[in-house]
């Protein structure tokens, strides 16, 4: 509804969520040629730029990468949704406050729910996402709490 409501959706799509495709858009109707289907005007985008201009994503990227190398631009975008969800920018309020609560991805899951894959190969990649992701939080906000506790690192904004 917010998508359709700023513009940035075409009438002639609808959100669709799946099982069996994930998230995504499907045709509500026709769509004639040369259609307009989405805009993403500029202020709306979430960029590696915009995340290392931000006044509380920026300089804790700055002191990262001072003593270490440059923050991939995914780790620097991703700093800047942790922030976002915490302190919105005005513009991008209604599109954080239509996501989902939480995600269940591998790099958030408990070691029991690991240890279900046993030897399956996605087990060992998500276990080095972890250490990876462990070792570029470290570097950009301090301490990792156990288990992953986006709520509690949210904290560090106010």
């Amino acid at each position: 509804a917010w998508a359709h409501e700023q513009g940035l959706l075409s009438r002639s799509l609808r959100l669709s969520d799946s099982t069996e495709t994930g998230v995504g858009v499907v045709a509500a109707a026709d769509i004639p040629a040369g259609a307009l289907l989405v805009r993403s005007p500029a202020p709306l985008c979430v960029t590696a730029a915009r995340a290392r201009a931000d006044p509380g994503v920026g300089p804790l990227l700055l002191r990262a990468e001072a003593t270490g190398p440059a923050v991939d631009d995914n780790v620097a975008m991703a700093a800047f949704l942790m922030r976002a969800v915490d302190v919105p920018p005005p513009e991008l309020a209604p599109w954080i406050r239509a996501l989902p609560a939480s995600f269940d991805l591998p790099l958030t899951w408990s070691e029991p729910e690991l240890l279900q894959l046993q030897a399956s190969p996605a087990r060992l990649r998500a276990e080095a996402l972890r250490r990876w992701s462990r070792a570029e939080y470290a570097r950009i906000f301090g301490a990792w709490s156990e288990p992953l506790d986006f709520e509690g690192s949210l904290s560090r904004w106010t």
